[in-house]
Formats: structure tokens, C-alpha cells, sequence
């Protein structure tokens, strides 16, 4: 079935959109709702909406790029990390065998004539000028003792300790010949040496 454009269909339902649009009609209180005001503020609002749901729709797929954008930088960071990790293991692998193919070469050339050296110095030193210095203390030593020999009260320590050295060597013989013959008369020890 075929409409032509403009044909009036009547209203079944008793309400005009016409006479409401232009503010005559009072059914549902339609004319406060669709005056150009109303009217204008609605659309632009509707516009305004279809805008910003743009917006907030480029600005999810611009984060989304960006988000894509950083963990790409992420990963391609870690990745030359790891790279930049095994270099250097592998550059400390190799100074490890240095190190030891040096140690290897100075163990077997060099370090035994330089051990040697270190030997002969140790020894002429030792026969030179620390065998002058420890001689030099030797005797320094030497006549410090002579001078405290020489005092008076080293000999009054001697001549006690001596004493005691000869009443310690007569006592037991003293003590037979006490019990074979009875009481001698005490020896005098200050004319007795050792």
C-alpha cells in the first residue's frame, strides 16, 4: 500500500502534533514542552552529547595507542637490558680467563725471579745495615746489664741468693752428721762460696 506524500490520515488518536507544535493545543501540557526554546537547548544538548561521546571515543583510542605505544618502549628497554646483561657476563667470562692465563704466565716466567730478588734483598739488608743495628742494640743491652751487675744491690741479691744456694747444699749433710755424732756448732756461711 502506497502513501502519497502529504495525504492526511486523519487522527485516530484525537491529538494534533500541528496545533501543538505552534502552542494551541493544551493536551499532555505539549506546549510547554516543545517551545524554540526548549526545542533549541534539546538539540544542542543532543549535539553536544553525540560530541563529547566523540571525544571520549578518541580519547579511549588515543590512550589505547598510547598504552600500546609505552609497552612496546617497555619492552624493547628490557630487552636491550638482557642484551647489555649478557654482554657483560660474557665480557667478565673473559676477563676471568685473562686474569688467570696472566697468573698462569707470571707463576711460570717472571715471578720466581722476582721472588728471588725479594729473597736477596731480605738478606742483604739483613747482613748489612739491620745486622749493624741489631749488633748496635746487642751491645747497648749488654752494657746495661754490666752496669746493673756492677751495682750494689745486684751483689747484695747475688751474695743472698748464693747463701741460700750453700745452706740449701749443707743442710741434709748437716742433719747425718747431726744424728751420728749429735749437735755440731752451725756452719758460717758468709766465708763459703759456690
Amino acid at each position: 500500500m502506497n502513501i502519497p506524500f502529504g495525504t492526511d490520515l486523519g487522527n485516530p488518536l484525537g491529538f494534533d502534533f500541528g496545533k501543538s507544535l505552534a502552542g494551541q493545543g493544551s493536551s499532555l501540557g505539549a506546549a510547554s514542552m516543545f517551545n524554540p526554546l526548549t526545542l533549541g537547548l534539546g538539540a544542542a544538548s543532543i549535539g553536544t552529547s553525540l560530541f563529547g561521546a566523540s571525544r571520549a571515543a578518541d580519547a579511549t583510542r588515543q590512550a589505547g595507542k598510547d598504552a600500546l605505544r609505552a609497552a612496546k618502549i617497555q619492552a624493547a628497554q628490557a630487552d636491550r637490558a638482557a642484551a647489555l646483561q649478557a654482554m657483560l657476563g660474557r665480557e667478565q667470562m673473559k676477563g676471568g680467563m685473562a686474569m688467570d692465563i696472566g697468573s698462569r704466565v707470571a707463576a711460570g716466567t717472571y715471578m720466581p725471579d722476582l721472588d728471588l730478588g725479594r729473597q736477596m734483598e731480605a738478606k742483604m739488608f739483613e747482613a748489612g745495615p739491620l745486622a749493624e743495628r741489631q749488633l748496635a742494640n746487642l751491645m747497648m743491652g749488654e752494657r746495661a746489664m754490666t752496669g746493673f751487675k756492677g751495682g750494689q744491690e745486684y751483689q747484695r741479691l747475688k751474695d743472698k741468693a748464693s747463701q741460700r744456694k750453700i745452706k740449701e747444699a749443707i743442710a741434709p749433710f748437716a742433719g747425718k752428721y747431726a744424728a751420728m755424732f749429735g749437735g755440731i756448732n752451725p756452719i758460717n756461711t758468709q766465708n763459703l762460696f759456690v
